[in-house]
């Protein structure tokens, strides 16, 4: 199993053991983009750092055509990222504040 694979399983885990708690308070379309927050924005941060740091790293010097492509690719990929975190707000709040609760809940209870 691959790193992606791997933190897409576990995130998806997580959201599923809320999911009941979660649809009281989300739509079905802050559901789904918490749960492709994660995947998604883990993707963009290796395309970033995996490849296109390499490039830049492996461009010659002047090679400003391949400098400016990476730049470009690197910024849209932030922006992916941001997109996805504005995205997902609503439902990391929604998720903290169910966490919260049930851990206040279980240290009540011990």
């Amino acid at each position: 199993m691959t790193d992606l694979e791997n933190v897409i399983k576990n995130w998806e885990a997580l959201i599923g053991e809320q999911s009941a708690l979660l649809k009281e308070q989300l739509s079905e379309l802050e559901i789904s983009a918490l749960s492709a927050c994660m995947g998604d924005c883990y993707q963009s941060f290796n395309e970033v750092y995996s490849v296109l740091f390499e490039k830049l790293k492996s461009a010659t010097p002047g090679d400003y055509d391949l400098v400016h492509d990476c730049i470009v690719d690197i910024y849209w990929e932030f922006d992916h990222i941001k997109n996805h975190i504005v995205d997902a707000e609503r439902g990391f709040s929604v998720l903290m504040n169910l966490l919260a609760k049930k851990a206040e809940l279980k240290e009540q209870a011990e």
